[in-house]
């Protein structure tokens, strides 16, 4: 059960609200865009049967799209990163991003294909119209110790190559609840007890 839902200012990349004919390439709302421009837009038709959420994305051709939130980081809290993910059919099958929740400068939460390890997407073959790449969620978690710096979180969205394609940014909190670790030690000594009474 989450806590409480970080604010992340256009998080499904909707803003400017582009038109057809796409593709449309733009600079996402409360976005900063570290390398070639743009960050976001409008995929053509067929691209993607639909998206995880409205009909804008997020992408990386290499660049870096991030964001720093109002939000800084707090003590004995637990984060939950979530990113959709997927690719482009004319992109030659590249896919490589890397997302980040960091700490002012200190990643807390990395997601790649690699470390730790995330579920790529898969390719439908075409159906007489448009092959696609399925969207994938990523998430990644991260819990504070007692002490924080207090520095604001921040979240960056990259890939080493094109194109890797973001939808659907969401970051929750939670706290560790005293309940579940008495409900867990309840169990367990029930099962001790069990175990005694079977002998």
């Amino acid at each position: 059960m989450w806590a409480g839902i970080v604010p992340i200012t256009n998080p499904s990349f909707e803003l400017p609200a582009q038109t057809p004919p796409g593709p449309v390439l733009f600079a996402p709302t409360g976005w900063t865009v570290t390398g070639s421009p743009d960050g976001a837009f409008l995929p053509p038709a067929g691209t993607w049967p639909s998206l995880p959420q409205g009909t804008q994305a997020g992408y990386s051709n290499g660049q870096i799209v991030s964001q720093i939130l109002t939000t800084d980081i707090a003590p004995n809290t637990t984060y939950t990163l979530s990113v959709w993910v997927s690719t482009r059919t004319t992109t030659g099958d590249v896919f490589n991003p890397t997302i980040e929740l960091l700490d002012g400068s200190t990643p807390i939460i990395t997601m790649t294909t690699s470390t730790p390890g995330l579920p790529m997407p898969v390719f439908v073959p075409p159906d007489g119209t448009n092959g696609y790449y399925t969207w994938v969620d990523w998430v990644g978690t991260y819990t504070s110790g007692p002490t924080v710096d207090g520095d604001p979180l921040e979240i960056s969205l990259g890939a080493s190559a094109a194109q890797s394609d973001f939808d659907e940014v969401s970051l929750y909190t939670g706290t560790p609840e005293p309940a579940m670790f008495a409900l867990v030690g309840a169990g367990l000594l029930g099962l001790v007890t069990r175990r005694r009474f079977a002998k």
